[in-house]
């Protein structure tokens, strides 16, 4: 199903679900805060306090999604109209109210991007496509990163921020105590106890061995942790600096590609998919590095085939607009687009 934009974070104020409130004043009366004899203003629950201290008390806890009334042991809660008429700021207490809803709801995020202010709903957790034209992972909101899961991309991050090579320990330590919801990608630590995990977030059971639901575990994992063997084989020291500097590679050729937008901007269709397969191949590394020594020459043969287009293609790209060859841009037009059709490539992670 395609994503849904479902809410703005522009200057639209919510109803926050409570039925609109008699403000009842008292001419001469006492602040039950500061005890001073001026009027007052409550509710019906009869909890009386000044101007001045129901203003200081909204804008202490305007960042609640639901402010209660000022008396503590209340359970009156003060709606959108009530807060206006209060003194308390309705646009900033609606646009938490609005995060919160988002925040809560395991189907609803916000697009990145800083210029947008719309919320996607999905079905999926997989890539989607805000309103705004952006492209993203639902579940970890970064760039699209397949084949690679959010999670192989988050443990690769780690392992640059730390140093695999440096400080084994401190990775491992990460990879072990600490991981993400695998349904709606919410920080997780374990701190002691059994694989049986429950998030907090989105209520999904599952297996913090593996990631696997836990409905479908009996009496215990029983996969090999892939990335635990990794960590435990110092061999694998040399192949971590290996992906690495692949990676790089990569990634310094793609800032290359990216000049190409601002040089031929009547090429635009062309150059995205040129990134966008960039991408791919710097994804694939990530995703081969968690199975080092266990990869198919099957994957390697199709990642080569890709990494062969798209370098074939951003050379054709440059000599096009420089010699305009365009007998060679037609012929090798065709090979990118058979090795930048992914559903071959993707097709044989499916196999793993």
């Amino acid at each position: 199903m395609a994503p849904e934009t479902i809410a703005s974070k522009g200057n639209t104020t919510l109803s926050h679900g409570v039925c609109r409130q008699e403000i009842l004043v008292i001419d001469n009366g006492e602040c039950s805060i500061c005890c001073d004899e001026v009027s007052v203003m409550g509710f019906e629950c009869e909890h009386f306090a000044c101007s001045q201290c129901w203003k200081q008390y909204l804008n202490i806890n305007i960042d609640k999604p639901r402010i209660g009334c000022i008396d503590p042991e209340c359970l009156y809660v003060v709606c959108a109209d009530s807060l206006r008429e209060l003194g308390g700021d309705v646009e900033v207490q609606s646009q938490v109210i609005r995060n919160d809803f988002v925040d809560r709801s395991p189907n609803i995020v916000w697009c990145p991007s800083k210029d947008c202010q719309l919320a996607v709903k999905s079905d999926s957790f997989d890539t989607v496509e805000c309103r705004c034209g952006l492209l993203f992972c639902f579940r970890c909101r970064l760039d699209p990163h397949a084949p690679a899961t959010c999670i192989q991309v988050r443990n690769w991050e780690k392992r640059d921020d730390f140093g695999v090579t440096a400080d084994e320990k401190s990775f491992g330590w990460i990879i072990r105590n600490t991981k993400e919801c695998p349904k709606c990608m919410s920080p997780i630590e374990k701190q002691g106890g059994c694989d049986h995990m429950r998030c907090r977030k989105c209520y999904y059971e599952f297996c913090w061995h593996c990631g696997g639901w836990w409905l479908l575990h009996d009496g215990g994992c029983r996969q090999i942790d892939v990335r635990e063997s990794w960590l435990g084989n110092r061999s694998n020291k040399r192949s971590s600096q290996y992906f690495s500097n692949l990676y790089k590679v990569h990634l310094e050729k793609l800032e290359s590609e990216k000049l190409l937008r601002d040089k031929y901007p009547q090429s635009q269709d062309v150059i995205n998919v040129l990134i966008r397969s960039r991408k791919t191949l710097m994804y694939s590394i990530i995703y081969e590095s968690n199975f080092y020594g266990t990869g198919s020459r099957e994957f390697k043969a199709k990642q080569w085939e890709l990494e062969t287009a798209v370098d074939a293609l951003f050379t054709v790209m440059r000599r096009k607009h420089t010699k305009n060859k365009t007998k060679e841009y037609s012929g090798r037009q065709k090979m990118w687009r058979r090795g930048t059709t992914h559903e071959g490539f993707f097709g044989l992670l499916q196999k793993r």
